[in-house]
């Protein structure tokens, strides 16, 4: 496991009580922003509309980039967001990179202080875990500096490729190393490079479709390479790993696949583009609005000019839930 050249910010632990709101909301990726500013950050995104015209969020449809101006800006601010692969098609704003290191090894930490209080009580059942999507994880012993090699360590995932790598080896260089496990897709060819070993990074000659989409909706040579989400964290063995960044450009595939990685607690970011729009607004209303149902919150949106203003890039945040939908009182 290599060590981070951004390994600066804080461990679960040390991160003092007055920032500890936004750090335990953002799943450890916001350490450093106090209590106070949190809190009114909590009610402007609570507060947020996504529609100009409220009565009437089909105005402009058929104008697409007229449309996406009235229509689901940002509502949040990433502290230390960067683009990562420098500038052009293919690099893409992410949301504090530098975090990944440390909370991968705060997953780690945290299972072994569950663990340890789990042993520790003499009715002989396991607490809940603290780990991701509150799946209880087995007993790992490896040393702490061990982590990055274990289910605990940084894990993303990049849909679509066409040989641009621009994005992931930005990661690279801007970690210092190899310090997360990046898995990369394309079915159309064989991106592959001998570099991608040293870089822990792992084509897969695979295609990306939704689970509910039908056989002939997918190009008919290539069918059969073609796999969901869990059919993908079922092979790769995943079932059970925080995916700390989903980033999907699959050419449209994005409006048929969501409802299975929007909703999957497991991701915590999700840096998508979206291809035209669909032929009824209520499709696109029910896909921009499933993020927010989810804990989403979009940092990022910007246009493609390469598709002609109908194609534009978003960056989501997933936060606990209480951020965006408080719990009713008692």
């Amino acid at each position: 496991h290599a060590k981070s050249s951004c390994q600066t910010s804080s461990t679960a632990t040390e991160v003092g009580d007055q920032f500890n709101l936004a750090y335990t909301d953002s799943y450890g990726y916001f350490d450093t922003i106090p209590n106070d500013s949190w809190i009114r950050t909590r009610q402007w995104a609570r507060n947020f509309g996504f529609h100009r015209y409220v009565g009437n969020p089909g105005q402009f449809y058929k104008q697409t980039a007229v449309w996406f101006l009235y229509n689901y800006d940002p509502y949040l601010s990433c502290p230390e967001q960067h683009r990562i692969g420098h500038i052009g098609d293919g690099p893409k704003w992410t949301c504090n990179v530098h975090r990944l290191p440390q909370m991968a090894e705060d997953r780690w930490l945290q299972e072994q202080q569950q663990q340890q209080r789990s042993e520790e009580t003499d009715e002989g059942y396991d607490l809940p875990s603290t780990t991701a999507g509150g799946a209880v994880a087995k007993y790992s012993d490896e040393p702490v500096d061990e982590f990055g090699n274990t289910k605990y360590g940084c894990l993303i995932y990049s849909i679509g490729s066409n040989g641009n790598y621009e994005w992931e080896d930005g990661l690279f260089k801007e970690l210092g190393g190899p310090v997360c496990e990046i898995h990369i897709f394309d079915y159309s060819k064989n991106y592959d490079r001998p570099t991608n070993k040293e870089r822990n990074m792992h084509f897969h000659q695979w295609g990306y479709k939704g689970s509910k989409t039908p056989d002939d909706q997918l190009p008919q040579k290539s069918k059969d390479k073609f796999v969901d989400l869990f059919e993908i964290i079922k092979r790769l063995g995943h079932e059970d790993r925080v995916i700390d960044i989903f980033k999907i450009d699959c050419e449209g595939c994005e409006w048929s696949s969501y409802y299975d990685y929007v909703p999957y607690r497991n991701i915590r970011q999700v840096l998508v583009e979206t291809h035209l729009l669909p032929a009824k607004v209520d499709k696109a209303l029910e896909y921009f609005d499933a993020y927010a149902k989810h804990d989403l919150v979009m940092y990022s949106k910007e246009v493609n000019p390469w598709g002609g203003g109908k194609h534009y890039e978003f960056a989501y945040m997933r936060f606990r839930p209480e951020f965006l939908h408080p719990k009713s009182p008692a």
